[in-house]
């Protein structure tokens, strides 16, 4: 029933009078990673992919697009996964690491864009339902959060980081803290401790988020 659904919705994702609408109904389903929507799942990555590098989409539909990427390859290994998402990645993750352009409006939008789809990796690549991939030891979120974490803190600690992105950083620290695998948190959570070292004072609203979620996430495990 849900592959069925799924086939049905794809076709109208690039018809941009029903995209959005689409979308919503395409990650209802996929986000229940039912067995129909995973036999359907190479289909709905190969269009929500198109979708998402379609830079004339808009950005917000662009992550829930990414979004249904992240739930199909929730159920996938991660060796599989990670050759998908780094044709994701590396773009954006080589922007935020080499970012010169100032701080425009437009550059601001780009850059806040980019930290998204961290955030929407992490919340989508997490799933311990029934038929989950054992992931305790090479987790999509770990492997993520350790390649863009260390651009996350020279975010944070850029003395003239606007404050809209230093919040989106946290906010996407926040997500990742969040979805790692419990094992991960014994190091996770000091790199965590060490960028709120800086972001408690710059940026005291989600810092207290992030910090209430690293804590919650620690007495969990």
């Amino acid at each position: 029933m849900e592959g069925h659904v799924a086939r049905l919705v794809l076709p109208f994702l690039t018809r941009r009078a029903v995209s959005k609408e689409a979308l919503r109904t395409l990650e209802k389903y996929v986000s229940e990673r039912s067995r129909g929507i995973m036999l359907v799942g190479d289909e709905v990555s190969q269009v929500c992919y198109s979708f998402f590098m379609d830079e004339s989409n808009g950005q917000a539909l662009r992550l829930e697009a990414l979004k249904c990427i992240g739930y199909v390859l929730s159920m996938r290994r991660s060796n599989d996964v990670m050759a998908i998402l780094n044709n994701v990645m590396a773009p954006h993750l080589k922007d935020l690491e080499d970012d010169d352009s100032g701080f425009s409006d437009e550059a601001q939008e780009e850059r806040k864009f980019q930290i998204n789809i961290f955030a929407c990796l992490f919340a989508s690549l997490n799933y311990k339902g029934e038929g989950s991939v054992d992931r305790s030891r090479d987790s999509p979120c770990v492997i993520i959060f350790q390649q863009v974490f260390p651009v996350f803190l020279r975010i944070i600690e850029k003395p003239d980081t606007p404050t809209a992105l230093t919040d989106k950083v946290c906010d996407a620290v926040r997500c990742a803290i969040s979805n790692l695998p419990p094992e991960s948190l014994s190091e996770a959570l000091p790199l965590v401790s060490q960028l709120l070292s800086t972001a408690m004072f710059t940026n005291p609203a989600p810092a207290c988020a992030l910090a209430k979620s690293a804590v919650l996430a620690n007495v969990a495990v």
